[in-house]
C-alpha cells in the first residue's frame, strides 16, 4: 500500500493534564483529500481515487467511509516538533475506541513518523483480510496484557515527510484484533530499541484507518493521548500489588515455579445447581494443588453459595460473568455498571471483597463496555468450543493443539464432558511444564499491569522470579522462605537460607547456612554444587 503522511491522535495530556475536547462543534463531511486543523488537532484525508467521506465530530473524534478505492487513509491528531524523543517527551499511551467494519484490505492502527533517523511506524490493532505487513516477524513482545509480532521492512524511494527516500518501518501487529482498549506507545518503542529498532524525534503519533482497494466503515468514539504520564503496558514491575487506573491485583504468586511455563484455566456460566460438573473440576485442581478462575453468573447464584466458597478455600479466583448474561454491546453505561454490580455485591457477601475480574457475555465489548467498567475484561486465546457440542476428545484436543506460555483457556463448569477433559487435561499439562493459574496469578507472574476496561486475551512474557517460595520441611530443605534471583555461580542469603538454579532442572534450590546476613552473596565452594546427572541437590559448602 502506499503509504501517506499522517497527523496525531487524540487528546493530548502534557505535564499528566488533559487538554478538553468536549467543545460545541457543528459536524463538517469532507469527501476529497484535504488537511486541516479543529478545536487544536490536525486531521487528514488522502486518497488517490475512489469514494470516501469523513465527518469532523469535534475534537479527536471521527467518522469514516470509503468504497471503489485505490488507497484511502483517515486521521485525527496533533503534529510534535522533532525536537524531542518519545523518551524525553514522557510516556505516551493512546486510548481509543472505534467501531470498525471493513470489507476487504483494511487496517486500524496507531501511526506516526520519527526523524533522526527517519522512521514511518505502525502498531495495529486490526485488520481486514490482509494482516499486515506480509513480512518475517523478526520477534514477540507483550504490551497491555495483549500479543504482538514485531516486524522491520524498507521502504526504497518511497514518499515520507522528507520527500522521496529511503526509510525504515516498524510494526507492532496484534495477534489477535482488537477494536478498544489503552495502547502503550512507549512500551512499544521501548521494546522495539531493546531489539535494535532505533527510535529517532517524534514527529507525530496518529489513530488511523486505511482502506486499500477496499470498502468499509469506521466510527471512532473515543480517542485519547496521553503524554507525560505513566508506565501502564510494560511488563516491568516490583514486589509490591500491582495497580493502575484503579485495578489493583494482590493475587499471591509464590507457590508458583517461575520455571515453568504457565496457562490459565477458566470456567463460565456456574454455580451449577447440582454440582456434579463444577465439583468435578474443583477436585482436579485441589489433586494437583492447581488454581483456575471461575466467572459466576449473578442470577444462577441463588442459594448456592457453597460452590463459589469452597471455589476460595481452594486458592482459586472467584470472577463477574454478568447478572444477567446479556450482550452489553445493547445496554447502557448505566445499565451495564448496574449488571456488574449486582455480581458484585454477590461475590463480595461471600469472600469479603468483590471481583477483580469481568467475562463479558458471548466476549462481546464495545467502547462504551470499555469505558464504563472498573475492571479488566477477559476474553480468551484458547476456546474449548465446549459450549458448542465438543466432545471430552474434541474440549482436549482444542486446548492441547493451540496452547501455549500465557494462554488464557475458555471453559463453561456446566458441561460433564468439560469436567472429564478436565480431569485429563491437568496432569497432561503438568507432564508438559505448565503451571495452571488464574488469570490475576498470570499477570501477576508476567509483570503485566492489566488496567479498568483493558481486553485480555492472553499474557505473555518472562515469568518474575522474585514472589517464589520454595517450600520444604526437613532442615536441609527449608521452610517457606522468599529467595531472591540467583545469579550466576552465587547464592543470596534471606532467613538463614541460600538459593541457586540448578541449571539442568531450571529450579530453584535452597541450601541450609544459618550464618551471615540477609541479602549477602555468596560464591558457592568449588567441587560442591548441584548433581549434574539428574538435578538434585549436594551439600553445598559457602565460601564466605
Amino acid at each position: 500500500m502506499k503509504r501517506k503522511i499522517m497527523g496525531l491522535l487524540v487528546v493530548i495530556a502534557m505535564c499528566f493534564s488533559m487538554i478538553p475536547a468536549n467543545c460545541i462543534f457543528a459536524a463538517t463531511v469532507i469527501n476529497d483529500c484535504k488537511t486541516g486543523n479543529v478545536d487544536g488537532y490536525d486531521y487528514e484525508l488522502w486518497k488517490d481515487y475512489g469514494n470516501t467521506s469523513m465527518t469532523l465530530n469535534g475534537g479527536t473524534k471521527f467518522s469514516c467511509q470509503w468504497n471503489s478505492i485505490g488507497n484511502a487513509l483517515f486521521r485525527i491528531g496533533k503534529k510534535f516538533d522533532s525536537t524531542k524523543t518519545y523518551q524525553q517527551l514522557g510516556n505516551i499511551s493512546v486510548d481509543y475506541a472505534c467501531d470498525y467494519k471493513p470489507d476487504g484490505n483494511s487496517y486500524l492502527c496507531v501511526y506516526g513518523w520519527t526523524k533522526s533517523p527517519l522512521v514511518e511506524y505502525y502498531v495495529v490493532d486490526s485488520w481486514g483480510t490482509w494482516r499486515p505487513p506480509g513480512a518475517t516477524p523478526i520477534g514477540q513482545i507483550t504490551v497491555d496484557g495483549g500479543t504482538y509480532d514485531v516486524y522491520e521492512t524498507t521502504r526504497v524511494n518511497q514518499p515520507s515527510i522528507e520527500g522521496n527516500t529511503t526509510f525504515k518501518q516498524y510494526w507492532s501487529v496484534r495477534t489477535s484484533k482488537r477494536t478498544s482498549g489503552t495502547i502503550s506507545l512507549s512500551e512499544h518503542f521501548k521494546k522495539w530499541e531493546a531489539m535494535g529498532l532505533k527510535m529517532g524525534k517524534m514527529y507525530e503519533a496518529a489513530l488511523t484507518v486505511e482502506g486499500y482497494q477496499s470498502s468499509g466503515s469506521a466510527n471512532v468514539t473515543k480517542n485519547e493521548i496521553v503524554v507525560g504520564g505513566s508506565s501502564t503496558g510494560s511488563n516491568q514491575g516490583n514486589n509490591n500489588p500491582v495497580s493502575s487506573s484503579g485495578y489493583t491485583n494482590t493475587a499471591d504468586v509464590s507457590w508458583i515455579d517461575p520455571s515453568t511455563k504457565l496457562v490459565a484455566l477458566s470456567f463460565d456460566d456456574g454455580p451449577v445447581n447440582n454440582g456434579s460438573s463444577a465439583t468435578r473440576i474443583q477436585d482436579v485442581m485441589k489433586k494437583y494443588n492447581m488454581h483456575c478462575t471461575f466467572f459466576y453468573w449473578g442470577i444462577t447464584m441463588g442459594g448456592n453459595t457453597s460452590e463459589i466458597q469452597r471455589a476460595y478455600e481452594l486458592g482459586c479466583e472467584v470472577a463477574n460473568h454478568t447478572n444477567t448474561h446479556s450482550y452489553l454491546t445493547n445496554m447502557s453505561s448505566d445499565q451495564i455498571k448496574d449488571e456488574i454490580g449486582k455480581v458484585n455485591n454477590v461475590l463480595k457477601g461471600i469472600s469479603g471483597k468483590a471481583s477483580n475480574l469481568i467475562r463479558p457475555p458471548y466476549l462481546a465489548t464495545n467502547g462504551t463496555v470499555t469505558s464504563s467498567v472498573d475492571a479488566p475484561l477477559v476474553t480468551c486465546s484458547i476456546d474449548s468450543k465446549d459450549w458448542d457440542g465438543a466432545s471430552k476428545d474434541q474440549i482436549i484436543s482444542n486446548v492441547l493443539n493451540n496452547v501455549k506460555d500465557g494462554s488464557i483457556v475458555l471453559m463453561h463448569e456446566t458441561y460433564d464432558t468439560t469436567a472429564a477433559a478436565v480431569e485429563y487435561l491437568v496432569p497432561e499439562l503438568i507432564k508438559r511444564g505448565y503451571t495452571i493459574v488464574t488469570v490475576s496469578e498470570l499477570a501477576k507472574m508476567k509483570n503485566s499491569n492489566i488496567t479498568n476496561g483493558q481486553i485480555i486475551d492472553q499474557i505473555q512474557g518472562p515469568n518474575r522470579t522474585d514472589l517464589y517460595k520454595k517450600g520444604g520441611s526437613s532442615s536441609s530443605q527449608g521452610g517457606q522462605t522468599t529467595p531472591v534471583t540467583p545469579a550466576g555461580n552465587y547464592a543470596t542469603l534471606k532467613d538463614g537460607w541460600y538459593y541457586i538454579k540448578d541449571n539442568n532442572s531450571q529450579n530453584y534450590l535452597q541450601v541450609t547456612n544459618n550464618t551471615g546476613s540477609d541479602g549477602q552473596n555468596v560464591e558457592v565452594g568449588k567441587g560442591t554444587g548441584v548433581d549434574g546427572q539428574n538435578g538434585t541437590l549436594k551439600m553445598l559448602e559457602m565460601a564466605m
